[in-house]
């Protein structure tokens, strides 16, 4: 069971990862997080399938903070890719895209990049507010 969510911000990818881990008795696969320019992309895969009432919590949390969308083609092949197991790293260069976190959901990473980013660019566009 998975979730791909867009958000228009930092500030609400942030609830999000910090709902999740406060969710006890949900259990979580894997969270990965990428940074286009207009916002953030969330997968959420659960190693199994959440109870209905799980399941419709999930859903109202996400569509309150952001909306469903349907990725591209070329990034369901970095999602795969990430799953298969390659590294973040060989994922971006391959892609092209900003891969925040993958596996455990971290708020730290999350903070880091939007200091990096910051930082290299000199830019604080809002999507990172």
């Amino acid at each position: 069971m998975e979730y791909l969510y867009f958000f228009d911000n930092a500030s609400l990818t942030i609830r999000v990862i910090e709902y999740l881990q406060q969710c006890r008795g949900l259990s979580l696969d894997v969270v990965t997080v990428i940074y286009l320019s207009g916002g953030w992309l969330i997968r959420i895969k659960f190693k199994e399938w959440p109870n209905p009432t799980s399941d419709a919590n999930i859903r109202a949390v996400m569509s309150e903070f952001g909306y469903a969308c349907i990725p591209s083609t070329t990034m369901m092949a970095a999602l795969k890719s990430l799953m298969d197991g390659q590294m973040p790293v060989d994922v971006m260069q391959r892609y092209r895209i900003a891969v925040v976190t993958h596996g455990q959901p971290s708020r730290k990473e999350i903070d880091a990049f939007q200091q990096q980013f910051v930082l290299r660019s000199g830019s604080y566009p809002k999507s990172l507010r």
